[in-house]
């Protein structure tokens, strides 16, 4: 025979008891939490792009795959954090600019051009001020720009 283990939710005691949460209230409390959360994400993200381009700056004129590892653990910093803060374009970007990182890595070269596009494209999505349509235009672009390095950085296929 399977048994089932029933959680206690706090919530769900506090609803039940005499004088306990009502659901308005509940949602409400949750809805300021959530808010403040926000609030200390933006920050973060804040202070992450500032880090993001100050390791851009200090990228070396030569490939230095250690130069890259600060790009790519700003980027993956802001992955998560931009989602609370409700930058789900700049949380997407951050993922995929990951990826492009990740990969100018194991190919040994990097294309500082496309790095600061994906940079310049975080900061636009931070400010927010962009349409839904300029927002999907701006992300087609940058999976232009990383398909065209990725096919760039391709290896010739072996003669047979």
């Amino acid at each position: 025979m399977t048994q089932f283990y029933q959680p206690k939710l706090r919530l769900t005691q506090i609803m039940k008891e005499p004088g306990g949460k009502t659901v308005a209230d509940a949602v409400t409390a949750a809805t300021e939490a959530v808010g403040k959360l926000s609030d200390r994400a933006v920050v973060y993200v804040d202070q992450t792009l500032a880090q993001l381009d100050a390791a851009f700056a200090a990228l070396p004129p030569a490939f230095e795959a250690q130069a890259l590892a600060p790009i790519y653990q700003y980027a993956n910093n802001l992955i998560g954090a931009a989602s609370t803060a409700r930058l789900v374009a700049l949380d997407r970007t951050a993922y995929d600019f990951c990826d492009l990182v990740d990969r100018m890595s194991a190919n040994g070269r990097w294309d500082r051009q496309a790095i600061k596009v994906y940079i310049d494209a975080l900061h636009l999505f931070r400010r927010g001020d962009i349409g839904e349509a300029a927002v999907e235009g701006v992300t087609a672009g940058l999976k232009r720009v990383r398909q065209h390095y990725l096919a760039a950085n391709t290896p010739a296929p072996k003669a047979g």
